[in-house]
């Protein structure tokens, strides 16, 4: 038996074995509290729905069955949701609970739990497996017993493709005795569920056995400037905005950091945060010794402390001598995993601080250090980013007494998950002073040479008892980037950052080379009053990209309260967003002033702005509103954003612009964005541009023949003139959308919120595969610049505000693919699939992105003739198991070679129930279905419907089908396609065969009525 025959084998007995081990979601507070076994006494309940189903009283819409005692709840127009067992692949057992949502609009459907005793702890500990084929962004709340809108807490959690599970931790709200459980989908999608249960714990459980007498910052000076988890934040700091001071001593005798405020976004403001964990219902206190600065006094600076976004706040005035400030608060349990503290001035005059502690007490202002040593270590490359070759060097800090024969231990973590332990390294006998060890270099470790990768450390003595905290990095390795040192226009590679020195470069440094402003460019700040024109601040920004080689995606913004539709009565929870996205008022003086706008910034910057947009997403409401009605916005009539493109088309024509216009379009979105593009369409608005671009966030699968991007370049080439020909389409803004944030930390808080960064760093490789392989021109990834944020956000930042893991993968994607054009989809086996790309003008090799349907992939030989890296650019010591089941292939003559890899990889898919069925050729096979392609599975090719996602739907043959263009279910039974049953509409059709482009079903009515109709695909998704 061949090794291959062998590993295909092992893996077809062992079956889940190989299966990626559940991932926490980053909803869990998680301080190692996976690792604490269930006591008997807080188990509440447990759910496996393994029971017998049942019917229950459903509402309009809502179908199926359910265990005993679970219900729904849905609320909204038009939420039609179908419940069921499902026994294909359980998490455990022989069946999980199916939730499908065909459809919904202005509400969400519901599914609720049995009612649960919250009697018994203050905190309720829910874990439960989800699965999700559709990436299904899931809110899981506590509710009242009499009405399940009556939320009391609330946690997103995206489902994946594969079973994942979830731990999370609900506050029980004080008098609350009953509550129910309920998981809530605001958008279309399948949901599977099994594995519940919930416990109830004191909050003291949670906590465990930790240190909480001393400091509980990691660190109390910052002799090296800010490290890891502090955060410096602002989206305009300046590199000496939150510096040591080698000039000011502070009272620790370590030099003292010095805050300096700077303009950002219209304010001043300067920021410094770090986390810490606390006992929960305890008071306690923050305190540092701060001065002001001399010439100056006094100042104000803000200190708060807290939960994220539920701060304490206290305002201190310093002199310019040292003084001892402190605030105190009872802090409850934190559900973010950890708590923090800030520092924050709103004055451009500097001040300094030294000696920050976080005690036990009310009123604790004296000083005391993390640890008998206290040690601080960051990156010596700028965002700890180094390249190809480099080895990793750090900037060391200590201060305290060193033993005789002390020393550091640690260990280098990968992304991917594996530790590589360092050696120790003694460290030479010293005082009770500061030590300082400059551009430290790390011993070998066997560690892989490109990635991201954790750095811990900390100081034990002779017998390997600690004597200081750990102190965590993030350090990144990765290749040149192929355009580092020049312009590359022609690269498809972009990114959203702040036109500050260090982003600009960092982007350019990762493979970008295509920014597009975030605001850079507001009318407000520009004209602020009529003829009042400023142009320091952006004369000095927009020098930021140009220097760094960057192309630039500009857009016109903001308008200025004079000129705008804004008002100062507008209200809601958005109102201050909504007046600084709005656009000018209609008349016509306003949209000529936008005009004078628009002229004055070419004339000024044409030459650095490579691409135009009018408008961000004037389609939405929010970001064109033209009033606000009951707390919602409004959107400016369609003729609004014709007449701007035609000023813009104007001002350009006029300076001579040479570069494209763009106009930012939404038809792809819905029935009502296509009203509002069609209506601009109708008054010629595709006539004053040079292309388009789209925005798709998705968290819907990608990364096959008829995903949602291929869905949406085929509404835009129909909807709009010569997109997609003539004139370029770019999505300039995507990515996976609201993202849970993940630490990769193991010892700073907050700890342990990894679950979703594999996850992550694939859909970030399918979602380009996704759109070069639409044809899209440009792809702007949305967002790699920094922010003081502790809570979800559109970033792919690390939770402390440095570089993530998603920056080594994308810097990876870029340097493989970048001269590369997209040329086909191509089967190697059975679930494996790649993304082939040809060189241009056929000079280099060829690049095959594998993409493994299961994620756990064993590579057991390379081909002759083939390099193959891992999704981190590494290339793997066969035989390797790939946990990403992605892998780039490279060759000189892909045709030739390619094929071998297919016998070189093996992995354990779930059987296509097609397989029985004798092969045509090219993997089509004669079905109950008719010719269906199943090379792709669970994605299908059917001879005339096009691309279907499969799942079993019961031991048969019987599938349930989503159809990515009717944007729906349908139950395929087998005997008996070409019947089809509808979810949505509870209807049986009739599908003719022999229709493709456009398909045509006879639609039978859910209503009993037996009189049908001829309906086209397009009828039925609209």
């Amino acid at each position: 038996m061949s090794i291959t025959s062998l590993y295909r084998s092992l893996l077809r007995c062992a079956g889940a074995a190989f299966r990626m081990p559940p991932r926490l979601s980053v909803a869990v507070a998680v301080m190692c509290l996976a690792a604490q076994e269930t006591r008997s006494d807080s188990l509440l309940a447990e759910y496996d729905f393994e029971a017998p189903f049942a019917a229950f009283a459903a509402g309009a819409g809502v179908s199926g069955v359910l265990p005993d005692g679970w219900s729904d709840a849905s609320a909204g127009d038009a939420v039609e949701v179908r419940y069921g067992e499902l026994r294909e692949a359980p998490f455990t057992g022989v069946q999980s609970l199916l939730m499908e949502v065909d459809s919904v609009a202005g509400g969400a459907a519901v599914l609720v739990s049995p009612v649960v005793d919250l009697t018994r702890g203050e905190v309720l500990r829910l874990r439960l497996a989800l699965r999700s084929p559709t990436s299904a962004q899931v809110e899981i709340r506590l509710t009242g017993v009499e009405d399940a809108g009556d939320v009391r807490w609330a946690s997103e959690v995206n489902a994946v493709p594969e079973w994942s599970m979830n731990t999370l931790l609900l506050a029980v709200p004080e008098g609350m005795e009953t509550g129910q459980v309920v998981l809530a989908m605001s958008v279309p999608g399948r949901l599977e569920t099994d594995a519940w249960t919930l416990e109830a714990l004191d909050v003291e459980d949670l906590v465990g056995e930790r240190d909480f007498e001393t400091n509980l910052l990691g660190a109390s000076s910052f002799p090296l400037g800010p490290t890891s988890p502090f955060v410096a934040a602002g989206n305009f700091r300046p590199d000496d905005a939150v510096v040591t001071d080698p000039e000011v001593t502070g009272p620790t005798g370590n030099p003292a950091l010095r805050l300096t405020g700077f303009m950002s976004e219209g304010f001043t403001t300067v920021r410094f945060t770090g986390p810490f964990e606390a006992r929960p219902n305890q008071d306690h206190t923050f305190s540092f010794w701060a001065r002001g600065s001399e010439a100056v006094a006094p100042q104000s600076v803000t200190v708060q402390m807290g939960r994220p976004g539920q701060k304490h706040s206290r305002v201190i005035t310093l002199t310019s001598a040292w003084e001892r400030y402190s605030i105190s608060a009872e802090l409850p349990f934190s559900f973010a995993g950890a708590h923090l503290v800030r520092i924050v001035s709103g004055s451009q005059d500097p001040f300094w601080v030294d000696g920050l502690r976080v005690a036990q007490g009310e009123g604790e202002t004296e000083f005391a250090r993390s640890g008998p040593v206290e040690l601080t270590a960051e990156a010596t490359a700028d965002s700890g980013l180094f390249f190809e070759g480099e080895a990793f060097t750090v900037d060391i800090a200590l201060w305290g007494a060193l033993e005789a024969a002390a020393g550091l231990e640690g260990s280098l973590r990968h992304a991917d998950g594996r530790v590589f332990d360092m050696p120790f390294i003694a460290v030479a006998h010293r005082e009770d002073v500061l030590h300082r060890i400059s551009g430290f270099e790390l011993p070998d470790t066997g560690a892989p040479e490109f990635g991201t990768f954790v750095l811990s450390l900390r100081v034990v003595d002779a017998v390997g008892a600690p004597l200081s905290k750990w102190s965590e990095t993030l350090l990144h390795r990765v290749r040149t980037a192929r355009y580092a040192d020049r312009f590359a226009p022609h690269s498809p590679f972009g990114t959203h950052v702040f036109w500050t020195e260090r982003e600009t470069r960092r982007a350019k440094a990762l493979g970008f080379n295509w920014v597009r402003g975030n605001y850079q460019l507001p009318w407000s700040g520009i004209e602020p009053e009529p003829g009042e024109w400023r142009w320091d601040l952006l004369d000095t920004r927009i020098a930021h990209p140009r220097n760094a080689k960057l192309e630039v995606l500009a857009y016109l913004s903001s308008a200025p309260r004079w000129a705008s539709t804004a008002r100062a009565d507008w209200s809601g929870n958005n109102a201050g967003w909504w007046r600084f996205t709005a656009p000018p008022r209609g008349e016509t003086e306003m949209i000529e002033a936008f005009g004078e706008y628009a002229y004055r910034v070419l004339e000024r910057y044409g030459d650095d702005l490579t691409a135009l947009e009018t408008w961000n997403e004037p389609f939405l409401a929010a970001f064109f509103p033209d009033d606000v009605v009951d707390g919602a916005p409004l959107r400016a009539p369609p003729r609004r954003l014709y007449e701007m493109t035609q000023q813009v088309r104007a001002a350009a024509d006029a300076t001579g612009y040479g570069g494209r216009l763009f106009w930012n379009i939404g038809g792809h979105y819905g029935a009502d964005e296509r009203g509002f593009d069609e209506a601009n369409l109708s008054m010629g608005t595709a006539d004053l541009v040079d292309g388009y671009s789209l925005h798709r966030y998705s968290q819907l699968g990608m990364g096959f023949p008829g995903d949602q991007m291929e869905i949406d370049m085929e509404v835009i080439e129909e909807m709009y003139p010569e997109a997609g020909a003539a004139k370029p389409v770019w999505n300039s803004e995507g990515g996976v959308g609201p993202s849970e944030v993940f630490s990769l930390f193991r010892h700073n808080p907050p700890r342990n919120l990894a679950g979703r960064a594999g996850e992550q760093g694939r859909h970030f490789i399918r979602y380009h595969l996704s759109n070069l392989a639409a044809g899209i021109e440009r792809v702007f990834s949305y967002a790699f610049f920094e922010q003081d944020r502790w809570s979800s956000e559109y970033s792919y930042m690390h939770v402390d505000g440095r570089l993530s893991h998603i920056a080594s993968v994308f810097s990876n994607l870029a340097w493989h693919l970048e001269d590369r054009e997209f040329d086909s989809y191509r089967n190697l086996d059975y679930g494996m699939n790649a993304f082939t790309f040809r060189a241009r003008e056929h000079e280099g090799p060829d690049v095959a992105v594998v993409l493994a349907s299961q994620q756990r992939t064993i590579l057991t030989g390379v081909p002759e003739g083939l390099i193959v890296r891992d999704m981190y650019g590494n290339e793997p010591e066969v035989p390797a198991i790939i946990d990403s089941g992605i892998l780039y292939v490279v060759s000189d003559d892909l045709d030739a070679s390619f094929g071998g890899l297919a016998e070189a990889v093996v992995w354990s898919p779930q059987p296509s129930p097609f397989r029985q069925f004798a092969d045509l050729g090219d993997s089509w096979r004669q079905t109950f279905l008719g010719r269906v392609n199943d090379a792709w599975w669970p994605w299908l090719e059917h001879e005339s419907m096009g691309w279907l996602f499969a799942r079993r739907a019961g031991p048969g043959q019987s599938l349930h089908l989503y159809d990515y263009r009717l944007r729906s279910w349908m139950f395929a039974p087998s005997p008996g396609f070409p019947w089809l049953y509808h979810h949505a509409s509870e209807s049986w059709c009739w599908f003719a065969r022999d229709t493709s482009e456009p398909r045509r079903w006879f639609w039978f009515p859910g209503s009993g009525d037996t009189v049908g109709e001829w309906r086209s695909g397009q009828m039925l998704r609209e």
